[in-house]
């Protein structure tokens, strides 16, 4: 099993507790992101390769901003998903549809 599907199991199991606990549970699921991290995968070499074949994975066509994820990740931190629990969100630009 993967990691990302043991944390996916992990927000639905923990969706049932959420009315107890006052804890809502849902997973943030980004995509290729630009960052450093990212640069530091590749050699000078092949790392516009690497970039390319990200970039081909998603619907859009590019990889994420970081503070693309981010503004995702606030929202799921404040009041305004209140009502969202066991929810998978999606930030890949696609990509989990292709």
């Amino acid at each position: 099993m993967s990691p990302n599907v043991g944390a996916r199991l992990l927000a639905r199991g923990a969706t049932g507790d959420a009315p107890l606990e006052k804890c809502f549970q849902s997973d943030l699921c980004p995509g290729p992101t630009v960052t450093p991290g990212l640069e530091g995968l590749a050699t000078d070499d092949t790392r516009d390769a690497l970039i390319d074949t990200l970039k081909a994975q998603t619907v859009l066509g590019r990889l994420a901003d970081p503070a693309e994820t981010a503004a995702v990740a606030l929202i799921l931190a404040s009041d305004e998903s209140s009502f969202m629990t066991g929810s998978e969100v999606f930030v890949d630009g696609g990509s989990a549809q292709v």
